[in-house]
């Protein structure tokens, strides 16, 4: 079944290596928090590919995204215990026919289509909080990749 991700915000702090605390277990555990991060956004990505996860309201049915290690941007604030991961992919979106009356696309939409794929840049933006068991997406968004 489906996993609906909740809509609360998050705010975060300045990321991790802004941070004056520089010793060296410190900074080993950032490093482990960041690759922790990184590991979950491409199973959350795999997750939804899979359609064991769900983005409400976006259509979302396929994301594509390279190169987690190089291009995903993480923040984690002071506490450790709220994480902004930031990605860019392409994200590939069922959107509905808008045809009112049209008995073809009912018909359509019947047999499960009546939908137009498009596929988009995007911005990933993974809220991700830690709990006992380690780090969760608690929400995602997708905004424009705008260069």
């Amino acid at each position: 079944m489906a996993e609906l991700l909740g809509q609360a915000p998050a705010v975060f702090a300045v990321g991790a290596s802004a941070r004056a605390d520089t010793t060296v277990e410190s900074r080993l555990t950032e490093l482990e928090d960041m690759n922790a991060l990184r590991r979950l956004s491409a199973e959350f990505i795999e997750r939804i590919n899979a359609g064991d996860a769900v983005v409400p309201d976006t259509g979302i049915v396929r994301i594509s995204a390279a190169d987690f290690d190089r291009n995903a941007q993480v923040e984690i604030n002071a506490e450790r215990s709220l994480a902004l991961v930031r990605l860019p992919c392409e994200v590939c979106v069922d959107e509905p026919i808008d045809a009112p009356g049209s008995v073809l696309v009912d018909m359509a939409r019947l047999q499960d289509e009546g939908a137009v794929r498009q596929t988009y840049s995007r911005i990933a933006k993974l809220s991700c909080a830690r709990a006992a068991s380690g780090w969760s997406v608690a929400r995602a968004q997708f905004e424009d990749d705008i260069c």
